[in-house]
């Protein structure tokens, strides 16, 4: 894909400027600050949308999948700062491989632009996120050696890098970002765990393939990488990273693994250990027919017990559904029996004429939300 505009983009621009989608939004982030025109702002250009648009080909779907991530990524960061004992509003934050603010915009809600520092090798993506969202943004760099703050962190985010480094550079980065906590900082990043290789490719330590979603950057330095645990551990001694350190298996997106590193060496981080996956899920298949719209999918929280609910909005009206259609698909994907039943089947009742909106929130067992998809109705299959 080149850096011309995808042609779905016109409609997801018609979609993040709808009110209803704004609405949508808020209701999974209750007490966010900041304009519903910054957090529905999306750039033409920001690979994470672009690769949504290419998979599934519908703007709705590609704009749900993109909020998704982004809501996932934001609890499991509110998460590891508060068991970490980080509050957002008084904490220096770092927000490192911002991209084109897919997390930023929700972080910003909630800790306000004045304490939130973003990066990025990506100038494009600097200047949008300095744009929109108001932060303090600079430019990273190839070599780790080269980049510096002035400043020194209290938590440090970075989603999907390190599932894309080569052996040198996951050590240089290792190193450069600890360097940049302060002495009751926390380090918090992603990576892909080799047990996602197909079977008789796991093996041990890291794996670098010259691959990846995002043509802009150079393969050389930035492509799809597999990293087991024990190999997270050595690197973290030889990035000097003494401090105590967790793994959260599958912690971001049900994909990859969270590792949370404290500068101090008597930090605790045993809070860690009540960590929820939260609710996670996707919207399959969309049909109408005589007056009634069918939605299937699945809605799950690994680890947990399956999601109790969701919550299906046609056209303004509210109705709730309740999961336990079998998908052992999904249990197998996601390495969890307990989402065997994770799947939903909703008919609703929209009379004579096709809905013109949905909306579809799954609930967890304890309440948590999310979005699984708002917009016009894909009346078509979905793959997800």
């Amino acid at each position: 894909m080149n850096d011309d505009t995808h042609p779905l983009f016109p409609r997801c621009t018609t979609l993040l400027a709808d009110p209803r989608l704004h609405a949508a939004l808020r209701r999974q982030l209750p007490g966010h600050q900041g304009e519903d025109a910054a957090l529905a702002a999306i750039h033409p250009h920001d690979p994470m949308l672009l690769h949504s648009l290419q998979h599934h080909g519908d703007a709705a779907l590609a704009v749900s999948q993109y909020y998704g991530v982004a809501l996932q990524q934001h609890r499991a960061a509110l998460q590891v700062m508060a068991a970490c004992g980080v509050a957002p509003g008084r904490a220096r934050i770092l927000d490192f491989a911002c991209g084109y603010g897919r997390w930023l915009r929700l972080l910003v809600g909630a800790a306000g632009a004045a304490q939130v520092v973003a990066a990025d090798i990506d100038v494009d993506a600097v200047d949008f996120v300095r744009a929109r969202f108001g932060v303090d943004a600079r430019a990273s760099h190839a070599d780790p050696a080269r980049f510096d703050a002035p400043e020194r962190f209290d938590f440090i985010w970075v989603a999907s890098l390190f599932s894309h480094l080569p052996h040198a550079l996951f050590i240089g980065w290792l190193a450069r970002l600890h360097a940049l906590l302060s002495p009751t900082g926390v380090l918090c990043f992603s990576v892909r765990d080799r047990a996602l290789l197909p079977a008789g490719e796991a093996g041990d330590g890291l794996r670098y393939e010259t691959r990846s979603e995002n043509p802009r950057l150079d393969p050389a330095i930035y492509g799809t990488t597999y990293a087991d645990a024990d190999y997270v551990g050595d690197a973290l001694r030889h990035a000097g990273a003494g401090g105590p350190w967790r793994r959260l298996p599958r912690a971001l997106a049900m994909e990859q693994d969270l590792y949370v590193v404290a500068r101090d060496a008597g930090h605790d981080l045993s809070a860690l250990d009540g960590f929820r996956h939260g609710p996670w899920g996707w919207l399959d298949r969309c049909t109408w027919e005589a007056g009634v719209l069918r939605v299937q999918g699945w809605s799950g929280a690994r680890g947990d017990r399956p999601a109790t609910a969701i919550e299906v909005r046609v056209d303004g009206g509210l109705e709730r559904h309740a999961t336990g259609v079998s998908r052992d698909d999904v249990a197998a994907a996601f390495d969890d029996p307990r989402l065997a039943d994770c799947g939903f089947d909703a008919r609703i009742a929209t009379g004579a004429a096709p809905p013109a909106w949905l909306e579809i929130d799954a609930l967890d067992a304890h309440g948590a939300r999310t979005l699984l998809f708002a917009g016009p109705p894909p009346m078509a299959n979905a793959a997800g």
